[in-house]
């Protein structure tokens, strides 16, 4: 044997190819443009994501505001029935658009309420 083939026989030991769990194909070392994507389509993801939280946000303190001229406009009856539309559309978009900070204050504000924390906790 020669060097270069001891070095390539060491390599190979170093380096096995990929296998998929449950195939014997050899699957091959991610080049790379396949880096490259895969860091964009990160990129696109966090961009998506950000862009849904500032959407929830703007609505958040438009609807603030609207909620603040209906008590002074229509009373405290309306802007009573419209603060509860307001709560629920904020619960229900916070999940679709992902701004799951909104639920983690809930949660904690649970447990400072008194019998707010569950049986298991106690």
């Amino acid at each position: 044997m020669t060097t270069s083939s001891k070095n390539t026989d060491a390599e190979q030991l170093t380096n096995p190819p990929v296998i998929h769990q449950g195939s014997l194909a050899k699957v091959a070392e991610p080049t790379v443009g396949d880096i490259q994507v895969g860091e964009l389509q990160g990129k696109l993801a966090k961009s998506e994501d950000d862009r849904k939280e500032e959407r929830f946000l703007w609505f958040m303190v438009s609807g603030a505001l609207f909620v603040l001229l209906s008590f002074m406009a229509g009373g405290a009856a309306a802007g009573g029935v419209i603060s509860l539309i307001y709560i629920g559309m904020l619960l229900v978009l916070s999940r679709r658009w992902g701004f799951e900070d909104l639920w983690e204050a809930l949660y904690a504000a649970k447990s400072l309420l008194p019998g707010g924390k569950e049986k298991d906790e106690e």
